[in-house]
């Protein structure tokens, strides 16, 4: 309980890797808040961006009633072709009392639900915030309403996950104090590299021996070894780590590895070929100018260094840093781009700049979109 007697926790955000028991886990969580803590007209929802999603951890809850003698004997279903909902037993009045569904954000009519217990499933597969703001609105009324949310992990950090994860590391970490968040992240840490060190793969996987075995996590790892475009997901699903994009041709350790600081004056002072690359925009994107350096170009290995200069309008930094989830003020204020005067990029600017630029590397060819 917290300091007013109500719950202490109403928000949690568990990210652990799949497999290791997400969804039964929030079904069970869901079962003990419909049944177990006495609330009248308890309404409880497994929710997620669409039907199918939300059922399937409906469909772990609805085993466990098949399986529990306790359970069947308080909950009673309801549904045609397959069970569509659990309803619990008021002991008093003998009728149904409180309810346990799925709820999708494709569901009209939505807005008035008041849950006492949200269960949000996958919640990297949100495209934003719409379905937990939902169901967080329809608790404004109730201090002991729960939001549980389960994931594994995703591929970009400004999506509604990635922002729920940066924050449930620090309300753990105790950078943040929300004495009602609660937060368990089970991942690998920075240093780990799960395809070539098999101890770590515990951090991401409590359940692993139990209901994960070790050898399909190998065959996992197998595979993506083959195929690049593969990597970026097992590193999400089985080891909780968040990739730059949904797949890659480039496997991660190799483009790491070409990370390296260059000293691009030098290159151009010794006379390297130089090639440059540009991409125009106006008012919404940002316009970027690419020097590609080509230092060796054997049949079997190119090698090559890139810098890129980007430009984006001042006026619209903040506001379109909002829209995207992109800190554009903040990699202004770095350095890592430059903001333009006003509310569009003028091509004045642009030619001035890269005439600037010309002068100084002396690009033997630019490309340029249309």
């Amino acid at each position: 309980k917290n300091a007013a007697g109500f719950r202490r926790f109403r928000r949690a955000y568990v990210e652990v890797a799949k497999g290791n028991g997400k969804s039964p886990l929030a079904a069970g969580i869901g079962h003990y808040m419909l049944s177990a803590l006495g609330k009248v007209r308890a309404e409880v929802y497994s929710a997620a961006t669409d039907r199918d999603q939300a059922e399937i951890l409906f469909r772990d809850a609805v085993s466990m009633w098949e399986r529990s003698r306790a359970l069947g004997r308080r909950l009673v279903q309801s549904g045609d072709k397959k069970i569509t909902q659990l309803a619990n037993i008021n002991p008093t009045t003998l009728r149904p009392d409180g309810f346990f569904r799925a709820i999708s954000s494709d569901k009209k009519g939505k807005s008035g639900i008041r849950p006492y217990c949200a269960l949000v499933d996958e919640v990297h597969e949100h495209p934003d915030n719409s379905v937990i703001e939902m169901l967080r609105a329809g608790t404004k009324g109730n201090q002991e309403a729960l939001i549980f949310e389960i994931t594994n992990s995703g591929f970009d950090k400004k999506s509604v996950c990635g922002q729920e994860h940066d924050y449930a590391v620090e309300v753990a970490s105790g950078i943040v104090d929300n004495d009602a968040w609660f937060s368990f992240v089970a991942c690998v840490d920075d240093d780990d590299e799960p395809f070539d060190d098999e101890a770590c793969w515990i951090k991401a996987n409590p359940n692993l021996f139990v209901s994960i075995q070790p050898a399909f996590i190998r065959e996992q790892v197998q595979e993506a070894r083959g195929m690049p475009s593969k990597e970026g997901l097992v590193r999400r699903l089985h080891f909780c780590q968040w990739t730059g994009s949904d797949s890659s041709a480039i496997p991660r350790a190799i483009w790491t590895a070409c990370q390296k600081a260059v000293d691009v004056d030098d290159l151009t002072a010794r006379g390297v070929p130089c090639y440059g690359g540009l991409d125009l925009s106006r008012t919404r994107d940002l316009t970027a100018f690419t020097l590609t350096w080509l230092l060796d170009a054997r049949k079997d290995a190119w090698r090559f260094a890139s810098r890129t200069w980007f430009w984006s309008p001042k006026d619209t930094l903040v506001n379109r840093g909002k829209i995207d989830r992109a800190p554009y003020d903040v990699w202004a204020e770095q350095g890592h781009i430059e903001a333009v005067p006003g509310s569009r990029v003028s091509y004045r600017w642009v030619a001035n700049a890269l005439a600037g630029l010309v002068a100084r590397y002396a690009p033997l060819q630019i490309g340029c979109d249309q």
